[in-house]
């Protein structure tokens, strides 16, 4: 993978125009997903390529040394958005998402942090209280990388019931 990245990353990244405009482009990151670097970690049946934790770093580490952005952006998707996917996700969520995130067809967030806890899970305020079809999420979120591009965002919050006591979930 590092070795097809130092080759493709000269002929087809422009970090100037990617900082000017704000935006990675969509054939940035359709390269990259069909080479497998969205799904670094997720597993050879879903379309990942099952790297250990230090052949990722290795992998990222390689493109953040050309691109920072794109360094960053690999790393939330893999580092924090689909991890907790791959290992707490219900069975037909992970088989109805994991190969699009995989591939870089979908990119997946983490929303942790929040204004008066910042990123201390235990402080969080944000609660989810079950509902007819789902949950029901009320709180604030910051710097939630990738929102704006996520098909999927793993929100942090307390799980309650309609009393407002704590779920043991």
């Amino acid at each position: 993978m590092i070795a097809w990245f130092r080759a493709w990353a000269p002929r087809r990244l422009d970090s100037r125009l990617m900082d000017e405009r704000r935006t990675v482009p969509p054939h940035v990151v359709l390269g990259l997903g069909a080479q497998g670097f969205f799904g670094l970690q997720a597993p050879l049946e879903t379309g990942g390529q099952a790297l250990s934790c230090a052949d990722m770093a290795r992998v990222l580490e390689q493109v953040a040394a050309a691109d920072v952005t794109l360094g960053v952006l690999l790393g939330i998707h893999n580092g924090l958005g689909l991890p907790p996917i791959l290992g707490h996700a219900a069975p037909a969520l992970r088989d109805r998402w994991v190969p699009a995130l995989a591939s870089g067809r979908a990119l997946a967030s983490f929303a942790l942090t929040e204004p008066g806890a910042g990123s201390n899970p235990a402080a969080i305020t944000t609660r989810a209280v079950r509902v007819d079809g789902g949950w029901r999420v009320s709180g604030q979120k910051r710097w939630t990388g990738l929102a704006s591009w996520a098909a999927v965002i793993t929100v942090f919050a307390q799980a309650i019931d309609a009393d407002g006591h704590p779920l043991r979930l």
